[in-house]
């Protein structure tokens, strides 16, 4: 949707499908448009696999060719409703640095973010590899510098208002307007995830200790 709310006439979307086949560029899904923000162009861009998934791992690698440069916010989303605007969030935003993982609750962009860090030196000609896990009300994403390679930050939460749906990828501007819209991806996977029996111990041994570990979330 364009910033008024309207859709862009020169937004490029793509799915498996290939409705859209400009939008495969060298393999890699993409998602584009010919005019900037301030000229009309789309503000935003989503797409989401019609598949439910409730405890999930969902990997891929956002940005991947650098050389063209991103648009300054962009996520995977998980365990969306989209036609309520429901999902959780795992955003990469070249325009401060932040890795975030962050809840949405409406179609206004309501919601909060559930955590943060710092990646630094982060610019829009990077690629940024995520591995997002959503398993019961815990929440967890890690950025890499590739796929199986240097940790750039991890983040967490709790949070349980959002128990399953469906996974995809969202791009928008939250600063430089002057931009067209641009979000590469590539070698996405969500995959139903159960942890490993040691991970499940762990789990339940946490409940013994009640309240104790339990962090305020704030608003």
């Amino acid at each position: 949707a364009t910033a008024g709310g309207s859709p862009s006439p020169t937004f490029e979307p793509n799915d498996q499908g290939n409705n859209y086949p400009d939008a495969i560029v060298n393999g890699q899904l993409q998602m584009s448009d010919l005019n900037s923000v301030a000229a009309g162009g789309a503000a935003n861009g989503f797409g989401v696999v019609l598949q439910n998934f409730t405890n999930l791992r969902y990997t891929g690698t956002i940005n991947t060719d650098g050389a063209s440069g991103s648009s300054d916010t962009v996520a995977m989303i998980a365990r969306g409703n989209i036609a309520g605007g429901q999902f959780y969030g795992a955003e990469v935003s070249f325009e401060d640095g932040k890795f975030i993982i962050f809840r949405n609750d409406d179609l206004a962009g309501s919601g909060m973010d559930l955590d943060e860090v710092t990646i630094p030196g982060l610019d829009n000609q990077d690629s940024v590899f995520v591995d997002f896990r959503l398993v019961g009300d815990s929440i967890s994403a890690r950025a890499f510098d590739g796929p199986g390679g240097n940790l750039l930050g991890s983040v967490s939460a709790t949070d349980s208002n959002y128990s399953g749906g469906v996974s995809g990828v969202l791009a928008f501007f939250a600063g430089d307007v002057n931009k067209p819209l641009l979000a590469e991806f590539d070698d996405l996977s969500s995959v139903n995830f159960i942890p490993e029996p040691t991970s499940i111990l762990l789990l339940a041994a946490g409940l013994n200790l009640g309240g104790l570990l339990r962090r305020r979330r704030s608003a």
